[in-house]
């Protein structure tokens, strides 16, 4: 609460200062305008005198009174008696011949003899700077006149380079004053107006031009690494059209930086589950045949008591590590695939001669393995010895799984761009729910039959690695009590596609 309350008075102190100077600046441009205004006036004023007087100058009455009849300032303009205006036929209105007297008396010249006598009994307008004039010196003076100020330039006369008198011309200065103050109350008036519709029209057009700053602003605010599909709307080609292009682009390169390590993050757990997942298999597969292996031997060293009964033992002991040392190979495979060192040394061979060598290794003279080859050989770029294995796992756990009655069939074609091995089988089959896991490493679809009768839950594992390392696929199909049907798809050998 106190920092709020301190936050607060501070806003409005910075709100009564900025009021403050905002108005002391308007007062100095108001107080500036109208002393300049004021000063053009006035020297407009000033040069109206100084050229009035220089024409004066050059009309100035003779020495002497002034003839009867003839104003001071006819005698100055050199109008003969007679010529001057007629009187009016019908003589003014009192007020205004009054008025009209008046200002012919304020703005006709007058001039003063060196001695500082009148002509015409004229009275200087401002009698402080009649003297100085008399002496030579013209300048300008402002005084009041009957109530009126007035403004009155003196200037000295001089006849044959010699001093002889003086003139001064007077201004009124009503109408400038007036003026300057007519127009220092409308600056007053219309100049806070005028800045506070300024204030308006600034903030309309400022908050309509920030207006994208704020929404790339309140998108950068809702932007969070769960969420990063916001884009800004883009409007015209200006700066802020720009920014917000940028702003869009920014963000669709962190929505793809992030959806990439979620990948990797993603990989990497499903990589540690795997991971974890392989070992405690790895682990139970190899305490199986570790203990057979270890009572086997127990049991041979505590009651042994015949060479039959040793041999026994030793055959079990046999069978174990056979085992172990088929689980290792697996694993050390799997893992060799994993990191991508399978090793593949791959040449151009028949797959018909790879596919009859396998047979021959993992059915041998089994009646209820047939085979079934192209006429003409199928060329494919492998590693015989990979590959050979590929068809020897797949063979295996066909016998494995069909009975004596059973039948199992070995094809060997070319369809399209692709060469295949199909191994069918007539046993149990796969129920449909386990074969999207059948790839899996350790996985078994009857885990008591497979481990009683060998088998480890890799060697499809194996097979998939296999086949893919070569460019190819593996296909298997099932179906509860029809038997199992396993493809495997590799690319016709091509020299061309060799070469490349």
């Amino acid at each position: 609460m106190p920092n709020t309350l301190a936050r607060r008075s501070l806003r409005t102190t910075l709100t009564v200062w900025n009021v403050t100077v905002l108005v002391s600046l308007l007062l100095l441009f108001v107080g500036t305008l109208v002393v300049l205004v004021q000063g053009r006036l006035r020297a407009a004023i000033d040069q109206d005198l100084l050229e009035q007087a220089g024409r004066a100058s050059r009309f100035r009455p003779p020495p002497g009174p002034p003839p009867f009849g003839v104003s001071p300032e006819e005698m100055a303009l050199g109008i003969p008696p007679g010529d001057g205006p007629a009187p009016p036929p019908h003589p003014p209105r009192p007020g205004v011949y009054d008025e009209a007297r008046r200002m012919a008396d304020l703005r006709r010249p007058r001039f003063f003899h060196p001695t500082g006598e009148g002509f015409g009994n004229d009275v200087p307008f401002d009698p402080a700077t009649l003297g100085p004039g008399l002496r030579g010196q013209a300048q300008y003076s402002t005084t009041v006149l009957r109530g009126e100020r007035i403004r009155v330039y003196t200037q000295p006369l001089y006849r044959n380079g010699q001093l002889d008198g003086a003139v001064q011309i007077a201004r009124e200065l009503r109408e400038v004053e007036q003026l300057v103050g007519t127009q220092t109350r409308l600056l007053i008036f219309f100049l806070p107006l005028a800045v506070v519709a300024a204030a308006i029209g600034a903030l309309v057009l400022t908050n309509r031009a920030l207006k994208p700053v704020a929404a790339v602003t309140q998108a950068a605010a809702a932007i969070s690494h769960t969420d990063l599909s916001r884009r800004l709307d883009v409007v015209g080609e200006d700066e802020l059209a720009q920014l917000s292009q940028t702003f869009n682009e920014m963000l669709g390169r962190l929505e793809r930086s992030f959806g990439e390590l979620q990948t990797a993050y993603s990989s990497l757990e499903s990589a540690y589950q795997v991971q974890r997942r392989l070992t405690a298999d790895a682990s139970h597969e190899l305490r199986t045949p570790l203990t057979r292996l270890r009572l086997a031997t127990s049991a041979s060293l505590r009651n042994a008591t015949s060479e039959e009964e040793l041999k026994a033992a030793l055959q079990t002991a046999d069978r174990a590590a056979e085992s172990m040392a088929r689980l290792v190979d697996q694993l050390l495979t799997l893992a060799r695939a994993d990191a991508g060192q399978l090793g593949l040394v791959c040449e151009p061979v028949d797959l018909r001669v790879v596919v009859a060598e396998a047979m021959e290794v993992s059915a041998g003279d089994d009646p209820r393995v047939e085979g079934d080859f192209a006429d003409r050989a199928v060329m494919v770029n492998a590693d015989p010895s990979h590959l050979k294995r590929v068809v020897i796992n797949l063979v295996d756990n066909a016998l494995r799984h069909t009975p004596p009655e059973g039948r199992v069939e070995v094809w060997v074609g070319v369809t399209g761009s692709e060469a295949y091995v199909t191994v069918s089988d007539t046993g149990e089959g796969i129920p449909a729910e386990a074969l999207p896991r059948v790839f899996e490493r350790f996985y078994r679809v009857d885990v008591a039959r497979d481990r009683r009768e060998g088998g480890s839950g890799l060697g499809l594992a194996i097979c998939k690695e296999i086949v893919e390392a070569h460019g190819g696929r593996i296909v298997l199909e099932s179906k509860r009590g029809s038997g199992t049907t396993a493809q495997v798809f590799l690319p016709v050998f091509s020299p061309t596609r060799l070469s490349k």
